[in-house]
């Protein structure tokens, strides 16, 4: 007779996938506790907050030599600081847009038609009684040589007189 009692690590396995379905990761806090958060919000903690969270601080990866698994350990936590530098630029990039975005005097495009033109959700306005982004503001978002394709024959058709 065969014995169906999960191990420990299938019930953590199990756990783990079945937190990841909800949006959630499962790391380990204090010794022995197992903790889960959303991801989503997880990620937006400083990089120093989640290398911390996820015991991958530089200096922890380096207490571990003994254990060829601290080179990956490391390049994570390298990698991880390096994805959070990156997003605060383009964010820095993106906010400088915006607000460009707003001074009077350039052609603007309403934001149904920025809809039709992302062929997706828009990011969205920092200031929601906003109604209209000028044409060249799309480089925040992806697609731009679609979007600039798109709004000059939309531009050369208001010239025209055609909707």
């Amino acid at each position: 007779m065969s014995d169906n009692t999960p191990t420990l690590n299938e019930t953590l396995r199990d756990r783990i996938l079945s937190e990841r379905e909800k949006g959630n990761i499962v790391f380990w806090g204090l010794p022995g506790e197992l903790m889960s958060a959303k991801i989503d919000d997880f990620v937006k903690q400083p990089a120093e907050g989640i290398l911390y969270d996820l015991n991958r601080l530089e200096e922890i990866c380096l207490t571990f030599l003994q254990d060829p698994k601290w080179v990956n350990d490391f390049a994570v936590a390298l990698t991880i600081r390096k994805l959070k530098d990156e997003l605060a630029a383009t964010t820095q990039t993106i906010e400088r847009q915006l607000s460009e975005l707003r001074k009077p005097g350039h052609i603007w495009v309403p934001l149904a038609d920025l809809e039709k033109i992302a062929r997706g959700p828009l990011m969205p306005l920092p200031d929601p009684e906003a109604h209209s982004w000028r044409t060249y503001g799309l480089r925040a978002h992806g697609g731009l040589s679609n979007c600039m394709r798109i709004a000059s024959e939309m531009l050369a058709a208001a010239k025209e007189g055609k909707e």
